[in-house]
C-alpha cells in the first residue's frame, strides 16, 4: 500500500503552506478520524496531528478510521484496532470492511458476515460478499444476486441484481440483468 500519490511523504502542511508535522517515516496517507496512517519500513501504525504515534506501526497494512476503527492485518489476517491501540476485534478473519451503523463486514472461509465493535459475530457469515451497513440496510450476495438485508437479517430488497452500491442518501445504483 502506497502513501499519497504513491510517493514518499516527509511532512504535512496547514492551508497556509507552514509545515506542520514533520514525519520520521517512509511514507503516510491523509488524516481520518483525527488519525493519519504511516509506514515504517513494512509495518504500518496511525499519528496523531501533533505527528506522535498513537499505534506504533506493527501492523503488514491498515485502513483509515471509521467510527472510532481501522482494519489492520496481521500475518494475513484482519481484525479492528481502536484509537487507543487496543485490539478490538481479534484479527482472524481472511477480509474486513469498514464500520457503519456499528457493525462491519468480515469473511472467514470465503463466506461474509458482520461484527460488533466488541468482535461477536453479529450476522454469521452465510453471504457471497458483503457492504458496510447504512441506515439500517447492508448490500449482500448470495447466489450470485445481490439484494439488501436488515440487520434482523431480513431482505428488504430481495437478490434479483447483478450489481449493488452501497446507500447513499437513500439511493443505491443497480444493475439487473436484461434477461
Amino acid at each position: 500500500m502506497k502513501g499519497w500519490f504513491g510517493k514518499k511523504i516527509k511532512a504535512f502542511i496547514d492551508k497556509n503552506g507552514n509545515v506542520v508535522i514533520n514525519l520520521k517515516f517512509d511514507n503516510a496517507c491523509g488524516f481520518s478520524e483525527g488519525l493519519a496512517r504511516v509506514l515504517k519500513g513494512d509495518k504500518w501504525g496511525f499519528i496523531d496531528k501533533t505527528g506522535r504515534a498513537v499505534v506504533k506501526p506493527q501492523f503488514d497494512d491498515a485502513s483509515d478510521f471509521f467510527e472510532g476503527f481501522a482494519a489492520v492485518e496481521i500475518k494475513g489476517k484482519k481484525g479492528f484496532v481502536d484509537k487507543n491501540s487496543k485490539m478490538a476485534v481479534e484479527a482472524k478473519y481472511d477480509d474486513a470492511g469498514r464500520f457503519s451503523d456499528a457493525l462491519a463486514p468480515v469473511c472467514l472461509s470465503s463466506k461474509w458476515g458482520f461484527t460488533d465493535r466488541d468482535g461477536k459475530l453479529f450476522i454469521k457469515p452465510k453471504y457471497d460478499e458483503a457492504r458496510e451497513f447504512v441506515n439500517n440496510a447492508a448490500p449482500v450476495k448470495l447466489k450470485s444476486k445481490w439484494g439488501v438485508i436488515n440487520k434482523m437479517e431480513k431482505f428488504v430488497v430481495e437478490p434479483i441484481y447483478e450489481e449493488i452500491g452501497i446507500f447513499c442518501e437513500g439511493f443505491a445504483r443497480v444493475k439487473k440483468s436484461s434477461k
